[in-house]
């Protein structure tokens, strides 16, 4: 189980397609992988990143302002195949998958407020 945090944009992307895009930065393309000892994927828009702690999850999660000016970030509680997850060896707290639609099943949405 790993964490996604994202933005309100993608809600129904996730929701109705199952669909968790992959990250446009791709931070830590290139980097050794500390589960596999292989190198991760490089390139725009191919790895999805997750957290194994929701508190790693949850800045990467943009506002969505509700009623009465109240915000609240989302993080999805995700299943992964464990085979197919990646994790930079400097990262720890980080992990990557090549194929969200195959090897990542969101299937709980946190919703935490975050101001008053």
């Amino acid at each position: 189980m790993l964490f996604h945090g994202t933005g309100h944009k993608n809600l129904n992307g996730i929701i109705y397609e199952n669909k968790i895009n992959p990250g446009y930065r791709n931070a830590y393309g290139g980097y050794k992988c500390r589960i596999t000892g292989t190198i991760i994927k490089e390139g725009a828009n191919v790895n999805t990143y997750l957290a194994d702690d929701v508190l790693v999850a949850e800045p990467y999660s943009i506002d969505l302002n509700k009623v009465d000016k109240v915000s609240y970030s989302l993080v999805f509680q995700c299943r992964v195949n464990p085979n197919k997850v990646k994790s930079p060896k400097d990262k720890p707290a980080y992990y990557t998958v090549e194929n969200p639609l195959d090897d990542i099943r969101p299937y709980r949405l946190l919703v935490k407020q975050t101001n008053n």
